[in-house]
């Protein structure tokens, strides 16, 4: 016993000396390193968890020679020992204990963190594109000569679509902090920054979003471009939803979650704005916020399906600022047919008188639905339904100033309606997983910006139709290949002015078909 305790006194005095001069390396100053990409993060975060499983193992190793110096310290008193050098090496031992607990706080930091993103470069092409960057196609269907598109030029080209990176720090079951930033095309841009909370004192599981983030709206909108099975989202969204985010707050109450069965609502308020806007960037202009609200029910399997359906509200005021009064150019007669104007050739104007600053309606009412099944079929062994419609109302300045129902009530917000027109936009999807690999999509999309036909009827506003087909390959975990195929068609109502018909005239192909080519890459 007496050998035994002199070799771990002797191991202990060793490793007290060691410490200060570990200690002292730790001091010295090391050079600036470079900044890790982001590859070379997610390899540091694996070697984080394989040294947090060291710590791990370290700390009940750590735990166990105290104990042992506990009892080796007593022995050594009871054999004469001095007290003064036993607790000198205890004192290095909490040193080396404190260095410990030290770097475990590090990593437990690290591991709190996430990174995730992707990227989506593209090659487009499209039928109407022409070399240049101002140009109006004389074959297009409806021109005359006199009008006809603001310009038709080069739509050809690689770009970076979407260049996403999200930084989720989760700092414990009650709290978590996103940062989400886009770099596509020219630009670089701050998508979401936001706070989530988690009520700990019930069962339900209370949330609540603080910042900037998705309009909690619908199906379409949160869902990820990353995952979505054709290029862009639908016609619809993009019009009434630009951007997909704003700034406000959102509160989610599970009500129902048993038996495969849940039920989730939503309430929120925001600005109304978007991120988009050129006007207003960040701050809304109406004292009044806009509220959404939403219900969603997931039901339980039913043998090889699976349904999921929702309905949501959106209202509102829209804000537009005065206008001067001015003389537009309509239109001019191309004599030269250069899809440009040149001096001497005649054209057309029309005045438009002054208006106030106008607060009006904006509303948006959706209902959603999404079919998953699998089949014992070849080439057809699982897939989805996607339907999704939208009913909007918006102001309309050229119904405004066109038909001259801009009037002093409607300047002081007596009647919010006037200048409103009234949208409507639906889509419908089929997806279906081919092989484990590849993957088919077609979709059908559908937007008018003035569906009531006894309301507006302005040349520039044409009903839209476009069918889409994509093709996507797996190719790993991380990279999708796609191709895919937009065809729009746009008509136009027959009756220029009032009274109007709800007739349409056939639909115009405009030759402004889009073939995409993408490569994703997922991390």
């Amino acid at each position: 016993m007496k050998k035994q305790l002199y070799w771990l006194v002797v191991g202990l005095t060793i490793l007290a000396f060691a410490a200060p001069n570990a200690n002292a390396q730790r001091k010295k100053k090391t050079p600036a390193q470079p900044i890790p990409t982001i590859e070379e993060f997610n390899q540091l975060k694996e070697k984080v968890g394989t040294l947090s499983t060291q710590t791990e193992a370290q700390s009940q190793e750590i735990t166990g020679l105290k104990t042992k110096l506990e009892e080796v310290s007593a022995k050594a008193l009871e054999k004469g020992a001095s007290e003064e050098k036993i607790q000198n090496l205890e004192g290095k031992f909490e040193g080396l204990e404190t260095d410990y607990l030290t770097t475990k706080g590090d990593v437990d930091k690290v591991k709190k963190l996430s990174v995730s993103g992707y990227i989506q470069a593209r090659y487009e092409w499209q039928w109407a594109s022409r070399t240049g960057t101002t140009a109006v196609d004389p074959a297009l269907p409806w021109y005359t000569g006199t009008q006809g598109p603001k310009s038709q030029s080069n739509q050809d080209n690689f770009y970076i679509r979407r260049g996403r990176i999200k930084f989720t720090y989760t700092a414990g079951p009650t709290s978590r902090y996103v940062l989400y930033f886009d770099g596509s095309k020219n630009t670089v841009s701050l998508k979401e920054a936001y706070a989530e909370l988690t009520e700990p004192w019930t069962k339900r599981n209370l949330s609540l979003l603080f910042g900037q983030f998705n309009w909690p709206f619908g199906f379409e909108i949160e869902r990820s471009s990353s995952v979505r099975e054709v290029p862009e989202r639908s016609r619809a969204v993009r019009t009434l939803f630009p951007g997909e985010r704003d700034r406000g707050a959102n509160l989610t109450i599970p009500l129902v979650d048993r038996n495969g069965l849940r039920i989730l609502v939503n309430g929120g308020a925001f600005n109304g704005t978007g991120i988009e806007s050129s006007i207003f960037t960040w701050q809304d202009p109406t004292r009044r916020k806009d509220y959404i609200g939403r219900g969603k029910v997931q039901l339980p399997s039913f043998g090889p399906l699976h349904l999921d359906f929702g309905a949501s509200g959106y209202f509102g005021d829209a804000y537009t600022p005065a206008a001067n009064a001015a003389y537009q150019v309509t239109g001019w007669t191309d004599t030269n047919r250069n899809g440009r104007w040149d001096t001497g050739e005649p054209y057309t104007t029309r005045y438009v008188a002054a208006t106030p600053a106008l607060v009006t309606t904006k509303e948006r009412l959706g209902g959603d639905a999404q079919i998953y099944y699998t089949l014992p079929l070849p080439f057809c062994k699982s897939g989805a339904l996607f339907f999704e419609g939208y009913q909007g109302k918006d102001y309309s300045a050229k119904y405004a100033t066109q038909y001259g129902i801009v009037k002093d009530t409607l300047a002081r917000g007596v009647n919010k309606d006037f200048g409103v027109v009234n949208e409507l936009g639906f889509y419908a999807m089929w997806v279906t997983n081919i092989t484990s690999k590849l993957q088919f999509a077609a979709r059908y999309d559908f937007w008018d910006p003035v569906s009531d036909a006894d309301t507006l009827a302005l040349s520039d506003k044409a009903r839209q139709k476009t069918y889409a087909g994509a093709l996507n390959y797996f190719w790993d975990d991380n990279v999708r290949i796609s191709a895919a195929l937009d065809v729009p068609f746009f008509s136009h109502r027959k009756d220029m002015a009032p009274p109007l018909s709800s007739s349409y005239d056939k639909d115009w192909d405009t030759r402004s078909h889009t073939a995409t080519l993408q490569v994703q890459y997922k991390f």
